[in-house]
């Protein structure tokens, strides 16, 4: 008896109409099916899209943390009168540093996961929670973000701080625009080591405070730890962030993000600063403290978290057999990565 037949036995009203349209359906398949099909090509468009909404998500994420925090610095260091020594609201500026970030994260978490930050890219991928082929897009795309941000930033700033530029001694020495002076007004957007650091100490800091700041990061997003609803994640990673930028700020301004420090960097280069920019610490601060510290530090907290907390994950024995089978199983999972 074949398909058809069966289907019919079952069906004593109406069975002419059903088949026909269960014929119809089958025809219909046969002659669409291999439209249907996914090939090769509509598969790498399906994926480079999905890519290009998640490059476009951390560049807006990595815009608005650089807006606001940029914005902020200025609005409290600017210093139009020349007056020695003015003191700086850090906490004000700590602040508006970490609800920047909630605002990034909020604006990108549901799409690209709000990573807004190089050294968080890199530091999941060696976990293996993110692919390494989309660390280099990820990368790209949050420091086009930085960079944007930082040119709107300077652009409502324009006058203020070309007013501080042509004070004395900027004035005549713009090299000091960048750093070297309380009126320098590099500081603004990307960071820059204190008088009396060196570039040991600012490698030490900027690893201690990234790896932190990681370790942190993971005790919000783990969902077999507190399971802190994502709704909220965003908010509490805000006063994780203000409160490291608070804490680690006192040798270099605590960039922990790559994007953060060489984005800024490489603009205010471009808008009249120069290469002088690049030149703290023999050279060597912006690489070694703002790309390559953070890099390695944010890679130690993910792993620490990992082999301290996540590692050693069992699934509990059921208090209640019956109850358990309803549930699923035990609410801790094992999570292993590797």
């Amino acid at each position: 008896m074949s398909e058809n037949e069966c289907i019919e036995s079952f069906l004593p009203k109406n069975r002419h109409i059903i088949m026909s349209n269960i014929n119809n359906n089958n025809n219909n398949n046969n002659s669409t099916g291999s439209f249907r099909e996914k090939t090769p090509k509509t598969i790498i468009i399906s994926k480079m899209r999905q890519l290009i909404k998640e490059m476009m998500a951390e560049m807006l994420g990595t815009f608005m943390l650089m807006l606001i925090g940029c914005s902020a610095c200025c609005a409290y260091s600017l210093n139009l009168t020349g007056k020695p020594d003015k003191s700086v609201d850090g906490y004000a500026v700590n602040f508006c540093w970490g609800f920047g970030a909630f605002i990034g994260i909020c604006a990108s978490m549901a799409i690209s996961g709000g990573h807004i930050n190089p050294a968080v890219s890199v530091a999941f991928a060696t976990l293996k929670r993110f692919p390494w082929a989309k660390v280099g897009p990820y990368i790209g795309a949050q420091l086009v973000g930085a960079f944007l941000g930082t040119a709107v930033s300077y652009l409502v700033y324009y006058e203020p701080i070309g007013i501080q530029h042509n004070l004395q001694p900027l004035l005549n020495h713009t090299e000091l625009r960048a750093y070297g002076h309380s009126l320098s007004t590099g500081g603004f957007f990307a960071t820059y080591p204190a008088a009396h650091s060196t570039l040991l100490v600012c490698i030490i800091e900027q690893i201690v405070a990234t790896c932190s700041l990681l370790i942190s990061v993971m005790v919000v997003v783990d969902k077999n730890n507190l399971n802190v609803p994502m709704y909220l994640q965003p908010f509490l990673l805000a006063f994780v962030i203000a409160t490291h930028a608070q804490v680690f700020s006192f040798n270099t301004g605590c960039a922990m993000n790559p994007a953060r420090d060489l984005g800024p960097r490489l603009f205010t280069a471009i808008a009249g600063w120069g290469i002088h920019v690049f030149s703290p610490l023999g050279g060597h601060y912006w690489w070694a403290v703002g790309v390559l510290a953070s890099t390695i530090g944010a890679t130690m907290g993910v792993w620490i978290y990992y082999y301290v907390i996540e590692y050693f994950y069992t699934t509990p024995e059921p208090v209640n057999p019956m109850l358990d089978d309803c549930a699923g199983g035990g609410v801790v999972t094992d999570t292993k990565p590797v």
